[in-house]
């Protein structure tokens, strides 16, 4: 016979509160995840539909990513999915992004050309205005980012002392050794992937991936040295040479990389980093200074290029239409704009 005392306690049905704070907190990241999951699938498809729509009317693909990215990161609902944590994972990517963009930027660059004299033809005036915009706007690009990264290499340098200067001249010694390799080193392996590699034969799977662990190694040079990553890549391409199989496969694949993935999850960041209650709209100076800001930028640019062109036998008309063409800022100057405004 048992004992009163020897019988057991009722169990408790159903899993215990700890058990349900943990069933709670897994379906809750399940759920954030997927919310974050479809806002980014979404800014794709739909950025890819837009673009369909604009296409007649001659827009280009920054377009749909700009329209859609601002308009769907900034819904309340989206915004509020992504936490500090998830914005800040998506930083790095944006940020191993942009050192693909600027150095398939300065690998599409030839940094000789600003060194030449300009063909007669080209003194003589074209009429072809988008082809003369394409080669105003690649070395107007080309002297900025040049300017960019120069500049960044002072930027340290708020009080003169001996470890700021220090500092200084270690940067300036790694771009000097990345930019020597890049330009006299890497064309003779270059030179050996191509001869190895003819037209018209597949890529030799190997030699590829010594291909992008060479540039890899080229790109990142300077930055051993405290300098930044997105300047060293692009001095990395610049100096790199642009002629070749290699050369033109990785500007292919990592343009067409950048376009299908990079460039919509650009915008959608740039989104979720903007806050527009901060816009105060209602004043009238917030105004004026926008339209005073985006004044000086076209007056200098079409004023700018107006006296450049006259004196190289351009006609003025081409030369304003152009000088407006070159006010547009691609990729890279919305992040820096982002990055300014932080």
């Amino acid at each position: 016979m048992s004992s009163k005392s020897s019988r057991r306690p009722p169990q408790p049905h159903g899993p215990s509160p700890s058990h349900k704070q943990c069933l709670k907190f897994v379906a809750t990241s399940m759920m954030s995840g997927f919310g974050k999951f479809v806002a980014i699938i979404s800014a794709f498809l739909l950025s890819r539909i837009l673009h369909h729509f604009l296409k007649p009317f001659s827009q280009p693909q920054i377009t749909s990513d700009f329209l859609i990215g601002m308009v769907l990161a900034t819904i309340p609902v989206v915004h509020e999915t992504f936490g500090d944590v998830s914005v800040m994972n998506l930083d790095n990517i944006v940020d191993f992004g942009m050192i693909l963009y600027t150095f398939v930027l300065g690998l599409e660059m030839d940094p000789y050309v600003i060194f030449k004299a300009p063909s007669r033809p080209a003194i003589i005036g074209k009429s072809d205005i988008g082809k003369l915009a394409v080669v105003a706007g690649v070395h107007s690009d080309m002297i900025t980012m040049f300017f960019y990264s120069m500049l960044f290499v002072f930027l340290p340098l708020e009080k003169i002392t001996k470890e700021e200067i220090k500092h200084v001249v270690k940067m300036i010694l790694g771009i000097l050794i990345q930019s020597i390799i890049a330009a006299k080193v890497s064309p003779f392996f270059f030179n050996w992937i191509n001869n190895e590699n003819p037209e018209g034969k597949a890529l030799k799977g190997s030699h590829l991936v010594l291909s992008m662990a060479f540039m890899a190694v080229i790109c990142s040079c300077a930055t051993w040295f405290g300098y930044n990553p997105f300047f060293s890549a692009f001095l990395a391409g610049l100096f790199l040479p642009t002629e070749g199989r290699i050369s033109k496969w990785a500007i292919s694949k990592i343009n067409y990389l950048l376009s299908l993935l990079f460039y919509p999850l650009l915008f959608f960041w740039v989104g979720l980093k903007i806050d527009f209650s901060d816009f105060q709209g209602g004043q009238i100076g917030t105004w004026g200074r926008f339209f005073v800001l985006i004044f000086i930028v076209v007056v200098g640019k079409v004023f700018g290029t107006i006296c450049g062109g006259v004196l190289l036998g351009f006609r003025w008309p081409e030369l304003a239409a152009i000088g407006m063409l070159l006010t547009a800022k691609g990729h890279f100057h919305v992040y820096l704009a982002v990055h300014a405004f932080r």
